[in-house]
């Protein structure tokens, strides 16, 4: 357990705090640009006699990173790494008053480092445009 400077607790430290913020924001931009792609996507003249709901289930796997989320169907769903993150995440932004209240992390630091590094890279192959958060 870690003291944060107000003397609340939580179960990183401030450096794995910071890989876990990046990771969501990056994953921010990952849904942004997937969003982007798919709105200008269902644009194109062969595109446009689809309605939405119908559409959505055409579903593209060019953006789906495999470490977060799989195709089963017709729908995307989260692994259990993203699960892990996502818990881990939530624990590590709320401190707690006592030590007791403090859920442990359930990601390893190094799956945090293969996520950060995977999200990098999968960014870095996307068509290089400005994404306004």
């Amino acid at each position: 357990m870690f003291t944060t400077s107000f003397g609340q607790f939580v179960p990183c430290s401030i450096a794995t705090y910071k890989k876990l913020k990046k990771i969501r924001n990056l994953i921010g931009r990952v849904d942004a640009w997937a969003y982007r792609w798919d709105r200008s996507h269902r644009k194109l003249p062969k595109n446009r006699y689809y309605t939405w709901a119908k559409k959505r289930h055409m579903v593209d796997d060019s953006w789906v990173m495999p470490s977060l989320w799989t195709i089963q169907g017709e729908s995307i769903v989260q692994t259990p790494l993203a699960v892990k993150y996502w818990e881990s995440y939530e624990s590590a932004r709320h401190p707690k008053a006592t030590v007791e209240e403090v859920k442990p992390m359930t990601i390893s630091e190094e799956e945090i480092d293969i996520l950060l590094h995977e999200i990098e890279n999968f960014l870095a192959r996307m068509p290089k445009r400005k994404i306004v958060l």
